[in-house]
């Protein structure tokens, strides 16, 4: 058994010992993701839409539009992507 000045002095490698190659997602794979990622984001924002016209708490009226804010923030960020 290693005593604790053994084991504070050990060396442990940083870097893998096998370098491996980084995963790469095919083009047309990564394209489809992220059409499916901005239908989600288009689904979750007609929600909040829908959800800010029957609400009448004025409360829950800001609360909507900050999401669609949010929402709509995130949407034209992944737009730029």
């Amino acid at each position: 058994m290693s005593t604790l000045a053994e084991l504070w002095e050990t060396v442990i490698p940083t870097q893998p010992s096998v370098k491996e190659a980084p995963a790469r997602i095919a083009p047309n794979v990564q394209a489809k993701r992220d059409q499916d990622a901005l239908g989600i984001l288009q689904n979750e924002l007609k929600a909040s839409q829908d959800r800010f016209a029957s609400a009448t708490d004025p409360q829950a009226k800001a609360r909507h539009q900050a999401d669609i804010a949010g929402l709509q923030s995130e949407k034209i960020g992944r737009a730029h992507v």
